[in-house]
C-alpha cells in the first residue's frame, strides 16, 4: 500500500500543522474573522469570552479570580483596619497592573472603562487610608 502513489501523496505527506484560512501565520485568528463569529455565536457562555481578543480567552479565569480575590479582604478582614486597606490595595493593584500590561479586551471602551475603575477604586482606597489616618490620631 506505501507503493501507490497515491497514497503516499493523500496520507504520508507530513507538511505539520496547517493554519487554516482564518488565521495568519502564527496561528492566531483575526479580529475580523473573531467579531463575525461572535455576532453567531448565541451559547450561553458566550458571555464569558465576548469582551476579549481571541488570543486573550485564557485571561477571563484569571480575571474572575482576581475580582473573588479582591473580595476576600474586604469581607473577611475587620473593616478600616490597616490590613484591610493594604489587602484591597494589592489585590486591586495587582488586577490593574495585569489589565494594563495585557489589554486583553476587544473594544476599546470597555479597555478604558476597566481602567477608569481601578484608578477610582485605588483613589477611593487613598481616601480611606487617609481617613483612617487621620481617625487614628485622635
Amino acid at each position: 500500500l506505501q507503493r501507490n502513489k497515491f497514497f503516499r501523496r493523500a496520507f504520508l505527506r507530513d507538511e505539520g500543522p496547517q493554519p487554516s484560512r482564518y488565521e495568519d501565520q502564527h496561528g492566531n485568528l483575526g479580529i475580523h474573522h473573531w467579531t463575525r463569529y461572535l455576532t453567531s455565536d448565541d451559547t450561553a457562555l458566550s458571555g464569558l469570552y465576548k469582551d476579549l481578543r481571541p488570543n486573550r480567552i485564557g485571561y477571563q479565569p484569571a480575571l474572575l479570580l482576581a475580582k473573588f480575590v479582591l473580595l476576600l479582604p474586604a469581607v473577611f478582614l475587620e473593616p478600616n483596619t490597616p490590613g484591610q486597606i493594604i489587602g484591597v490595595g494589592v489585590a486591586e493593584g495587582a488586577f490593574a497592573v495585569f489589565v494594563i500590561a495585557t489589554s486583553p479586551f476587544l473594544t476599546p471602551w470597555v479597555d478604558v472603562l476597566i481602567r477608569v475603575g481601578s484608578a477610582h477604586n485605588l483613589g477611593v482606597l487613598a481616601m480611606a487610608s487617609y481617613f483612617a489616618v487621620e481617625g487614628s490620631g485622635d
